[in-house]
């Protein structure tokens, strides 16, 4: 089995998602799902840019989940960010905030970005492997799996972290 986790960083929403696969069936086996309303794109449409508190409710939640994810010892990280963090102003800023998320996990981060210069550029730059589709991130992980004799592991324990509101 190889442990995974997923981040997707929405508009409105971030998810986490951290399962363990069975990269010979396919198997999935969900170990926690997790949904944090930020509001990340407060007022962007008027403005251009993330609002300086939506920025900090998001990296206050990407730091939660850095800390889930550690707890349950995943293998491998995978990324995704709404279409506005290509199109705002400070978009820097906000991958600066993913780098320093990915490298509180330890753990290999893969992001995946489509038509987003920009954004591919900054995530490089941390250390952040960015690839230009959602299937070339399957495919990532894929490899990872083939690569990677698979691991024995007793059922996580449930880190539990209490819900924001």
């Amino acid at each position: 089995m190889t442990r995974v986790a997923a981040v997707d960083c929405g508009t409105n929403t971030i998810k986490l998602l951290v399962a363990d696969l069975d990269p010979g069936t396919g198997a999935e086996h969900e170990l926690v799902r997790e949904m944090r309303m930020v509001r990340l794109g407060q007022d962007v449409d008027r403005t251009g840019a993330f609002a300086p508190e939506a920025l900090r409710r998001t990296f206050a939640t990407l730091d939660e989940y850095a800390r889930l994810v550690e707890g349950y010892d995943v293998d491998l990280v995978r990324f995704v960010a709404t279409s506005a963090a290509r199109d705002v102003r400070n978009r820097d800023e906000f991958a600066d905030g993913v780098v320093a998320a990915a490298r509180a996990t330890g753990k290999p981060t893969v992001a995946f970005a489509a038509d987003a210069p920009q954004i591919t550029t900054r995530l490089r730059a941390g250390g952040v492997p960015v690839l230009p589709s959602p299937e070339r991130a399957v495919r990532a992980w894929r490899a990872l799996w083939q690569a990677r004799p698979p691991a024995r592991r007793p059922p996580a324990p449930a880190p539990s972290l209490s819900a924001s509101t």
